[in-house]
């Protein structure tokens, strides 16, 4: 146990070593190595004071490599720096990283959780307050200055469509963070690889020239109930080295399969809310997107593309037609228009207490066609229930009288997608 401890370093900037031992800095504030350690309440300070090598140097704030870390509600605070910052590096499985406060500002490189090589499997980061940001518009080694506030790196991925039978990269969750990033370029949430990745109710927001909220190359993965701010500058790409290539973006997938996005909100001025490219099973419901200098919320290059049931309004165009899969193949794009109209169904069967009956609800279109993946919201009197329907357009649902008398099972599509009547 590390405990209610305060840790003020000065230190320099230096070369990573990555020949042998950990692969981290000459300097760095603290090191952790041990297993089933938690790391509580501490508050650290880094401030740089200059550099050891000529270019590439780094600091890190805290370094783990023990499994069964738990860090929960420390406060990291990281300035003063040029090269590569990070708060909190990770290289191993099944720890939590809650409640913290990591606020790093350089002048080319910031990222507050790290997590990257050996394995990296069932991780949760969640609850957490990441800033990070950079003061100049370059690094004093040429490249542009970027910031990520969330990382995930499988060290086994080497480009192409990923393969998730050589993943080290599996069973994370990144959850509830608060993220500001500001710089040239920006990445809240960075994933180079992964499978069964959730990434949820997380609010980003993001300012520069080019500034994404998530990037992903993975595989069976979800992108669910996220709040999305873009303030960029420009439409077009930006001069990076990232593999996942700068340029204003709520969510771009790239080389990815079996990526569910679903339920989030985005507000862009530049920039598209989703950008698809050479990905494959791709599914997009539910969102609502609002860009107001970009010709397409939606735009892909990919194959299997399901777009439904979206919100979208772009500059010169409004739900469907704001989606552009030219370059796209076995693409489906319906219902991306938003109405107030409200459907109710009741059902009158008759049972008896304590007994269930099971309800089929089957939403379709005015053309008799199901709607698949549809957001019910159900009230039999006594509560609440919202789901979702299934393939086919239907949901079953069970109910269990209590009492005697007449209910009535009310069932919704409250603000949502309906059309012709």
């Amino acid at each position: 146990l590390i405990e209610n401890c305060t840790i003020n370093a000065i230190l320099k900037e230096s070369l990573i070593d990555w020949n042998g031992g950990y692969g981290i800095p000459q300097q760095l504030a603290v090191m952790i190595t041990s297993s089933e350690v938690t790391f509580n309440n501490n508050n650290i300070t880094v401030i740089g004071n200059g550099v050891i090598s000529k270019a590439y140097y780094s600091t890190y704030g805290v370094f783990c490599s023990g499994r069964n870390l738990t860090f929960t509600n420390n406060n990291i605070t990281i300035n003063n720096t040029t090269g590569y910052s990070y708060g909190l590096v990770v290289r191993s499985s099944n720890n939590l990283v809650s409640n913290n406060n990591i606020t790093i500002q350089s002048k080319a490189y910031a990222n507050a959780v790290y997590f990257a090589r050996g394995t990296i499997h069932n991780n949760t980061i969640r609850d957490n307050y990441l800033n990070v940001s950079c003061i100049s518009n370059k690094a004093p080694w040429g490249n542009y200055a970027v910031v990520y506030a969330v990382v995930l790196e499988d060290r086994n991925y080497v480009g192409g469509i990923y393969n998730p039978n050589r993943t080290t990269v599996k069973h994370n969750n990144i959850i509830n963070n608060t993220i500001y990033a500001s710089a040239r370029q920006t990445y809240s949430i960075e994933v180079f690889g992964a499978i069964d990745l959730n990434i949820s109710d997380n609010k980003m927001y993001n300012n520069g020239t080019a500034p994404m909220a998530i990037g992903i190359i993975g595989y069976n993965s979800s992108i669910n109930n996220n709040n999305i701010t873009c303030v960029g500058t420009t439409n077009r790409t930006d001069g990076t080295v990232d593999y996942i290539v700068s340029r204003t973006v709520g969510v771009y997938a790239y080389l990815s399969d079996g990526i569910n996005i679903t339920d989030n909100t985005f507000n862009m001025t530049k920039g598209r809310g989703i950008f698809l490219t050479k990905s494959d099973n791709i599914l997009i419901t539910r969102n609502m997107i609002n860009t107001t200098n970009h010709d397409y919320t939606i735009d892909l290059n990919s194959t299997n593309i399901t777009i439904l049931y979206n919100n979208l309004t772009s500059r010169n165009h409004v739900g469907d037609e704001s989606v552009n899969g030219s370059a796209g193949d076995d693409i489906t794009v319906k219902y991306n228009q938003y109405t107030t109209t409200t459907l109710e169904i009741k059902s009158n069967d008759t049972t008896t207490i304590n007994h269930t009956i099971p309800i089929t609800i089957t939403v379709k279109d005015s053309q008799n066609n199901s709607l698949p993946y549809v957001k019910l919201i159900i009230n039999n009197e006594e509560e609440t229930t919202e789901v979702i329907t299934s393939n086919e357009g239907n949901y079953v649902y069970n109910y269990t009288p209590t009492t005697e008398g007449k209910k009535t099972i009310t069932v919704k599509l409250e603000n949502y997608l309906i059309f012709d009547n």
